[in-house]
């Protein structure tokens, strides 16, 4: 007979997010009475076939793609929306987790998982064990299942965060022959190269920059100012003037704001102007954003130096 405290010691073993054990471990450590009574009663489950976690953390992506990392054999890759999570560039969190598998591969698999068989993928990273598609692949398909007000913003951070080239993705798009919203990602994948960092700086290329007159601004300009190196979205060489899409997520904050406004000061002693533009302006009235850059800059124009905050 086992003995009482032995249920407790299985769920104090598996308490954890990021904790899954084999049956034949599970059995092995605690015996199979203690694993079929501790199943029987809902305080373990199999998260994948002979995989089991604790029921508290089953739904958990940490559980869940420790027990993919486990059961999954070699010719498989975490891929999507998922991988680019396990690989730390973006932090959305994926409500099924995609797997490219080779054409023969047919196992049963449970409604959080998503398979997909496309071959073999040769390109692969590594992260904590985990076997993921290469970032441009993982990037392509992270657009494709997103849905299309998410996978934008989802696309430039991971490019951001992982410096990745668009020319880089296109080239793995070349590979791809279905990819869904193909058109629209390949016109973001040029913008990507062209400069265009993050959702904010899209939209307002879109619906703000989008007359022949902004067509000279420079994009991801560099410059040395007091000591330190800054680089700017968008520049106006012939008047010196920069233009700052500022979005609240990376903005908001007290460290931001005063991050940007010593930034501003210092490129002032360059004789550089910046005006900010805030997001909820980008997104709610273009017209009026495109108003004030065309009258700062005509104001640069005659000779006038200072920083514009508009809001």
């Amino acid at each position: 007979m086992s003995r009482p405290n032995r249920s407790s010691e299985l769920v104090g073993y598996l308490d954890a997010p990021n904790k899954c054990a084999r049956s034949t471990e599970l059995a092995r450590t605690f015996d199979r009475k203690v694993v079929r009574t501790a199943a029987a009663s809902g305080l373990i489950v199999e998260t994948l076939p002979g995989i089991f976690s604790l029921a508290t953390h089953a739904g958990e992506f940490a559980t869940r793609i420790e027990a993919l990392r486990m059961w999954l054999p070699r010719s498989c890759v975490v891929s999507g929306l998922a991988a680019l999570h396990v690989l730390e560039l973006t932090d959305r969190v994926p409500a099924r987790i995609t797997v490219v598998a080779p054409n023969d591969y047919h196992p049963r698999v449970p409604p959080w998982m998503r398979l997909k068989r496309t071959g073999r993928v040769t390109r692969r990273e590594i992260r904590s064990g985990v076997m993921c598609a290469a970032r441009e692949r993982a990037v392509i398909c992270a657009w494709a299942e997103l849905p299309d007000r998410e996978r934008v913003s989802v696309v430039l951070d991971a490019m951001r965060r992982s410096n990745l080239k668009g020319s880089a993705v296109l080239r793995e798009l070349a590979k791809m022959p279905r990819v869904r919203g193909r058109r629209e990602l390949v016109r973001l994948l040029e913008e990507a190269s062209d400069g265009i960092q993050s959702f904010l700086e899209h939209r307002a290329r879109r619906t703000v920059l989008n007359t022949p007159d902004f067509r000279s601004l420079q994009r991801q300009v560099t410059f040395t100012a007091m000591g330190k190196t800054y680089t700017v979205d968008t520049y106006d060489e012939a008047t010196r003037t920069v233009i700052e899409f500022d979005g609240a997520r990376f903005h908001g904050s007290r460290e931001r704001k005063a991050y940007d406004n010593a930034r501003d000061a210092a490129l002032l002693t360059l004789g550089i102007a910046t005006i900010r533009i805030g997001y909820d302006d980008v997104m709610t009235r273009p017209a009026w954003c495109r108003e004030v850059i065309r009258r700062a800059i005509a104001a640069r124009a005659t000779g006038t130096q200072r920083v514009v905050n508009a809001g």
